[in-house]
């Protein structure tokens, strides 16, 4: 009898490690949960020129109070404006390959799909104070397991992991 018990934790243990594994991000580094640190331009000498915004908690005199986060996990895509009390979230699938990052439809919160149509004709332009791009595609220009850096036209993001 007593073995019995013990078979059966066993096999209780291997199913609950098993049920598990349908949950793990194979995004590398590039899961988990980003925040917006720094926006900037880039002239079209390719130097810096300006910066856009710069979420540094510590400093109050910024004029750009947005909270920007990413959140990469599985197939999921999700762009947060934490500025607010109860915040704005739009999640889509995407897809990366190397150096670039693809998103699908956005959706909203309320499940009303933002985005939609085929790929020719998909344009996230009222995306852009999200630091989307109006194609929907980021280059990750670098990447480690507490930065990511990704571009766009003449965009630059940074973000640190949260």
């Amino acid at each position: 009898m007593k073995n019995t018990h013990y078979y059966i934790l066993v096999l209780l243990a291997c199913l609950g490690c098993l049920s598990c594994e349908n949950f793990r991000d194979n995004n590398g580094d590039l899961g988990g949960m980003w925040q917006l640190t720094q926006w900037r331009t880039r002239s079209s000498s390719g130097q810096i020129d300006s910066l856009v915004a710069n979420n540094d908690r510590d400093d109050v005199t910024l004029e750009n109070k947005r909270k920007l986060f990413y959140c990469i996990h599985r197939d999921v895509f999700q762009v947060k404006d934490a500025s607010t009390y109860f915040g704005t979230s739009y999640y889509c699938t995407f897809s990366h390959t190397g150096q670039e990052l693809t998103l699908g439809n956005l959706i909203g919160f309320d499940g009303k799909c933002y985005v939609d149509g085929e790929d020719a004709n998909r344009t996230y332009e009222q995306f852009a104070d999200f630091g989307i791009p109006a194609d929907g595609h980021f280059h990750i220009d670098n990447l480690t397991d507490e930065q990511l850096t990704m571009s766009f036209t003449d965009n630059i993001l940074l973000f640190r992991k949260y």
